[in-house]
């Protein structure tokens, strides 16, 4: 489990290419919050960031290929296409996989202890 600065890294890393990400995909779909260069999901009022795969990587901890894997199997959360060559995750989505896989893992070695 990557620690919380690790994932603060990361998150910052995406927060400052807001920018980069607003001119390869286009503003239709993400603009800038407040001028902080964080990218969010227009149509959300929530103010959504998005996450490159670098920074989904940092945050779970695992590589390129096994987060491919799980979203295979359903198991991650999907990216949203922002263009043919642009695709971001909902970082809700991605902290609710991580919350949800901590939850699995306690309730597992628990039970795991108890037989």
């Amino acid at each position: 489990m990557p620690s919380p600065i690790t994932t603060s890294r990361a998150l910052a890393r995406t927060a400052l290419r807001g920018h980069q990400l607003q001119q390869r995909c286009g503003q239709s779909t993400a603009e800038p919050s407040n001028g902080t260069g964080l990218t969010t999901i227009a149509s959300h009022g929530q103010g959504e960031m998005l996450l490159r795969l670098r920074d989904v990587l940092a945050i779970v901890g695992m590589s390129r290929a096994h987060v491919y894997n799980l979203i295979k199997q359903g198991l991650f959360p999907r990216p949203i296409a922002l263009g043919s060559n642009c695709a971001r995750w909902v970082q809700s989505e991605v902290q609710a996989w991580v919350s949800d896989s901590i939850v699995t893992a306690r309730l597992t070695a628990r039970e795991t202890t108890r037989q």
